[in-house]
C-alpha cells in the first residue's frame, strides 16, 4: 500500500488472510493463484492469467499507481501444485516489469527447502522478517543460514537481508498512539554479528496501527502520521530504488485491466 509505484502483492498462503483481514471479507472472488498455476501448465502465456486473476485493492488507481492482489491458494493440497509450477509462474511475474509493475511475493514462514530456486532467480530482494529479541533471532538462525547458502549455491543477484520489526522508542507520542513501549531488543550491529545477513530495513512494532492492515478498519490522518506508516514508506522507498519497474512511470490500463474492472 505504501510502494512508490505500481505493485502486485502475491499471496502464496491458503488462509487468504488479506481477503478476510484487510478487506474484511468484503471481496468474494473465485480468483486466485491456483488459476495462474493451471494456466502455466496448459498455456504459454501465464502472464495474461496474472492480470485476469488479480483483484484491485481499495487504493488501486487504474490511471496511476496500481494496487493489486493475487489471492492465495485454495487449500494445503494445492501447495504441491505451486511447488511444481514455480518456473513459469516466476517468469510471468518477472514479465510484469515491462508494464512498470513491481511484485511482492509473501512466502510466509520459510520452509526447510528455502526459497524456490526459480523465484530466487528473478528476485531483486529476498527479505527474512524477524524481531530483534533473543527468542526471535535465535529461532531464525537456521533460516538466515539457509538463505545465505542458497544465494551462494545459485549465485543469485538478489539482495538477501533482514527486515526487522522493532518496537519504537518510548516517547510522549508513543503513549498517545499506544505503541508498544516494551524493550526494543538487540541493535543491528549485535544481530548482524550473530546472523549471516545484514539488516536491510526496519518496520515499527505498533499493534494498533498494524491491526488496520491485518484486520481492516479506517485509516485516517493519525495513521498517516504514525511512525508505523512512516517506517513502511521508508522501507518501500528504499527497496524500490533498486527495483527496475519502479523506476519507470506507471502504465495506462491495458485491455485485460479494463476487462477485469468490468467483471468486478
Amino acid at each position: 500500500m505504501h510502494w512508490p509505484g505500481s505493485c502486485l502483492l502475491v499471496d502464496t498462503d491458503y488462509q487468504k488472510s488479506v481477503l478476510t483481514g484487510y478487506l474484511e471479507g468484503s471481496v468474494v472472488t473465485p480468483n486466485g493463484l491456483i488459476h495462474v498455476i493451471n494456466a502455466a501448465r496448459t498455456t504459454s502465456t501465464p502472464s495474461k492469467a496474472l492480470w485476469q486473476q488479480a483483484v484491485p485493492l481499495p487504493d488501486d488507481d487504474p490511471e496511476g499507481h496500481r494496487r493489486m492482489l493475487l489471492p492465495g491458494l485454495d487449500s494445503p493440497n494445492t501447495a504441491k501444485a505451486l511447488a511444481g509450477s514455480w518456473k513459469p509462474v516466476a517468469e510471468a511475474l518477472r514479465a510484469l516489469e515491462s508494464t512498470g509493475t513491481d511484485v511482492i511475493v509473501d512466502l510466509g514462514r520459510l520452509a526447510p527447502g528455502g526459497v524456490p530456486p526459480a523465484l530466487l532467480a528473478v528476485a531483486t530482494h529476498v527479505l527474512l522478517m524477524t524481531k530483534p529479541t533473543v527468542r526471535s533471532v535465535g529461532a531464525c538462525h537456521w533460516a538466515a543460514r539457509r538463505l545465505t547458502d542458497q544465494a551462494a549455491e545459485y549465485a543469485t543477484s538478489a539482495r538477501v537481508g533482514l527486515l526487522l520489526v522493532r518496537r519504537p522508542l518510548v516517547t510522549k507520542t508513543s503513549f498517545v498512539t499506544r505503541a508498544d513501549p516494551t524493550p526494543r531488543g538487540y541493535d543491528n550491529v549485535e544481530i548482524e554479528a550473530f546472523l549471516p545477513l545484514k539488516v536491510r530495513g526496519t518496520i515499527a512494532h505498533d499493534l494498533v496501527n498494524a491491526a488496520l492492515l491485518s484486520d481492516g478498519g479506517p485509516r485516517g490522518p493519525k495513521f498517516a502520521r504514525s511512525s508505523y506508516a512512516a517506517s513502511l514508506r521508508g522501507v518501500a522507498e528504499n527497496l524500490a530504488q533498486t527495483s527496475p519497474a519502479s523506476r519507470s512511470q506507471p502504465p495506462p490500463p491495458t485491455t485485460d485491466d479494463r476487462a477485469l474492472q468490468e467483471n468486478q
